[in-house]
């Protein structure tokens, strides 16, 4: 499943790519919580923090790990938006 996640994300970005190993990267750097609401994640979405419907990529450095219900409330948000500073 989380293979098949990842495979979809890089199919559908417009440049970069992410592995298995870049999502646990960032989960242990995020101390498994969520970015945008800080609770501890069980289940999660791989974010792009710059969607790419807005020009992001899914090169590692855009990505984000977020609960279920904040990263199906971003939507394609810019992170101005939410008021979140680059």
């Amino acid at each position: 499943r989380e293979y098949d996640r990842i495979r979809e994300a890089n199919r559908r970005a417009s440049g970069g790519t992410f592995t298995k190993a870049d999502v646990e990267a960032i989960r242990i750097a995020q101390g498994n919580r969520c970015y945008l609401c800080g609770k501890k994640l069980k289940k999660y979405h791989i974010d792009h923090f710059i969607p790419l419907a807005l020009g992001g990529t899914s090169d590692p450095g855009n990505l984000r790990l977020a609960c279920p219900h904040c990263n199906l409330s971003k939507n394609d948000k810019h992170p101005h938006a939410l008021g979140i500073l680059i």
